[in-house]
């Protein structure tokens, strides 16, 4: 009973995402008579949250080439997959929301192949893509459901890029929970957000890996900008270097060669 009540509130969960996401995609869709009007990258998000997905880009443009197949999950309206396009690779979108990939779809003039499916149940061969991608998709699925979809259509010596937020710094953990009060979130995403065990266990499954954490401190930075200050002084600076990385607000991994 506890497990069927479990997977019931993790469906309920995927639908209310699923809309809240779908609502927002029509919005931008009334944008796009003008596709100058549509926000990409980094457009439109505050400074202060820019490094993390800079970095994001940038892993891209290094590890993915034109002779690559990717694979983005949680793609969205494509506000990060303009960069996967950069590169020349063969890009395939997935997404639960057929309205987020129409917008998708506009915004890369239909250079992306897209496809509406949950990702615990990708509708994909095995050993398909060079690369699986996400920015800020992971807690959309069941953790375990998602990594075992994930390498089974990675090819072997496949790679994957991740972009999400981290879930042990106690300051953002409280601000998630508000959120969730204010139903600007839901139960399920705030359970599956990846911890440093999530990260170890995908890393294990890889030859190489590299993880990059992001503003272990970014709470005072906002608290320093609030009072005028740009926050960048010295203090925050030293914090960033001797806090434990398991309390960053973001972090980027990148994994390469798959062990198959």
């Amino acid at each position: 009973m506890v497990r069927a009540n479990r997977v019931s509130r993790g469906k309920k969960d995927r639908e209310i995402e699923r809309d809240r996401y779908s609502l927002k995609a029509t919005e931008e869709l009334t944008s796009l008579g003008d596709l100058r009007f549509l926000e990409n990258g980094i457009e439109g998000i505050p400074e202060i949250h820019h490094e993390p997905y800079l970095n994001y880009y940038a892993a891209i443009k290094k590890f993915i080439n034109p002779t690559h197949t990717v694979l983005e999950i949680a793609a969205g309206t494509g506000r990060h997959t303009m960069a996967v396009l950069e590169t020349g690779a063969q890009i395939f979108a997935l997404d639960i929301s057929d309205i987020a990939l129409s917008v998708l779809e506009k915004r890369t003039q239909s250079q992306v192949t897209v496809i509406c499916a949950p990702m615990e149940s990708m509708p994909f061969s095995s050993n398909t893509f060079d690369f699986v991608l996400t920015c800020g998709g992971i807690s959309y699925a069941e953790n375990s459901e998602l990594l075992d979809e994930i390498f089974r259509v990675l090819k072997p010596g496949g790679g994957v890029v991740f972009l999400d937020s981290l879930n042990h710094n106690p300051i953002y953990r409280l601000n998630r929970f508000i959120r969730f009060l204010r139903r600007d979130r839901t139960y399920s995403t705030l359970k599956r957000l990846p911890t440093i065990a999530f990260i170890n266990l995908v890393s294990l499954n890889f030859e190489k890996s590299s993880f990059t954490a992001f503003g272990k401190v970014l709470w005072l930075k906002q608290l320093a900008s609030k009072f005028g200050s740009s926050g960048d002084f010295k203090l925050i600076l030293w914090l960033e270097k001797i806090i434990s990385p398991r309390f960053a607000f973001k972090f980027l991994l990148v994994c390469e060669n798959l062990k198959k």
